[in-house]
């Protein structure tokens, strides 16, 4: 479960990713649907960088 301040850390941690379209966010839901141009970034990494965000961690640039 994701409060609001995690999800508005990953969201802000995706919007600076390069590659990404779309970035919609539901709160209530605490969903994140992300559109993403696959040449420039991974699924894989994308979900480091969220985790990354809402650990803490210092995420990687890719």
């Amino acid at each position: 479960m994701l409060c609001h301040r995690c999800m508005m850390n990953a969201a802000k941690a995706i919007s600076l990713i390069e590659g990404m379209q779309e970035i919609n966010m539901d709160l209530e839901k605490k969903v994140i649907k992300i559109t993403y141009n696959n040449e420039n970034i991974t699924r894989y990494e994308i979900e480091k960088i969220i985790d990354e965000a809402i650990t803490g961690r210092k995420a990687e640039t890719f």
